[in-house]
């Protein structure tokens, strides 16, 4: 997940909700299955 996340930044994210957008269009899914939000971006910041 950390190097998607930086992938993500390099490519120009740079807001929650901009990396979950990317998460969600490489059909990425969450914890639970499903769509990410800027919340469990931020939780899954948190624990790298």
């Amino acid at each position: 997940m950390r190097q998607i996340i930086a992938d993500l930044r390099t490519n120009g994210a740079t807001s929650l909700r901009h990396l979950a957008d990317g998460l969600n269009q490489r059909q990425i899914p969450a914890a639970r299955g499903g769509a990410w939000s800027a919340a469990q971006v931020k939780r899954v910041l948190e624990q790298v």
